[in-house]
């Protein structure tokens, strides 16, 4: 009897010696959360404000419908790449998205050259969305900015012509559930991505 309540008792403090290491295995868990790397940013956390300009970018050299162009991205949101060529309907199209997570998609695309600034200012947009920002750019080409009131979207377009005078486009958009933290720092950093759309 003596032996079996021996027994018993190391099995129960050999149990809690177990519980006890497991409690301890994560000892931030308790912690305030620290921010995220710069280079991987935790992009499953809805409410975490990202330094996207801190982020590196990688220069991207591909061509949509025979069309070479040339944009930068961060390299950890090239998670998922997508090409579609024309199929007589509709023109191709390059797209990098995260799929099922929120964050910012880029898209590269055939599409007709605005006429003028008033062709820019009068899109049609969605409810609660405005053109708020058109520019000439200096080397050529339009960009286009428009947001929403909610703060939850966001989409920055830039214009270009090749050459032969075939319009293209780059968009960087956001669609999120809630609003977008840092929204208006987040939307000057798309503005500046896709101003490094070249067609060379």
């Amino acid at each position: 009897m003596k032996i079996a309540l021996l027994l018993l008792t190391c099995f129960s403090l050999g149990a809690v010696a177990c519980n006890s290491k497991g409690e301890n295995k994560d000892p931030g868990r308790n912690k305030d959360t620290k921010a995220p790397a710069a280079s991987a940013p935790d992009d499953d956390d809805p409410n975490t404000v990202i330094d996207w300009q801190a982020i590196p970018r990688s220069v991207i050299k591909e061509t949509v419908d025979g069309i070479p162009f040339i944009i930068e991205i961060p390299e950890h949101r090239l998670l998922k790449k997508e090409i579609k060529k024309n199929d007589g309907t509709f023109p191709g199209y390059v797209t990098w998205s995260l799929g099922f997570r929120d964050g910012p998609g880029f898209t590269v695309q055939p599409a007709d050259y605005p006429a003028s600034e008033e062709t820019l200012k009068e899109s049609l947009l969605g409810q609660g969305q405005s053109v708020t920002r058109v520019e000439a750019l200096p080397d050529g080409g339009w960009l286009q900015v428009v947001d929403e009131d909610s703060k939850k979207y966001y989409l920055i377009t830039i214009y270009r012509k090749t050459a032969a005078g075939q319009g293209v486009r780059f968009s960087v958009s956001e669609r999120r559930r809630n609003p977008i933290p840092g929204y208006d720092a987040e939307k000057a950093w798309a503005i500046t991505v896709a101003k490094s759309f070249r067609l060379p």
